[in-house]
């Protein structure tokens, strides 16, 4: 994977660039998003380089339209990014916020509602829905 970003976290390792996340256990071994996010209700789906969400089942809940998008948090939102901006959908796939915010970030976006969490000083963050 070219230009990969990794985040080490308690349970997993994430490995994640512009067009694809894989997940592995500490031992190396690839796992599912659906083992890695047990407790969510819609996961990850790409689609022909699209980006929607899919349920535990399968089911398509959100059609495949996104530029990027990220698994839900553990607040239950999912950044999706559409034509350069990033917005919001809620555990249930409503878009609570459509793609508006630009953001020049190294990592992935983290959202509360429609609110983005900002991070500053010596790790200090903060969550604002100033633009």
């Amino acid at each position: 994977m070219e230009n990969a970003n990794v985040e080490v976290e308690q349970e997993y390792i994430k490995v994640y660039n512009d067009t694809q996340t894989k997940y592995f256990n500490k031992q190396g071994k690839e796992l599912k998003n659906t083992e890695v996010y047990p407790n969510n209700k819609l996961f990850i789906k790409v689609q022909e380089n699209l980006y929607g969400f899919e349920d535990i089942q399968g089911n398509l809940v959100v059609e495949c339209k996104y530029d990027k998008a990220y698994e839900l948090n553990e607040y239950g939102f999912a950044a999706v990014k559409k034509d350069g901006k990033w917005g919001v959908i809620n555990e249930l796939g409503e878009e609570i916020l459509e793609p508006t915010y630009t953001f020049d970030l190294q990592t992935q976006p983290n959202f509360i509602g429609p609110y983005y969490k900002v991070i500053y000083g010596f790790g200090e963050f903060y969550y604002t829905d100033e633009k």
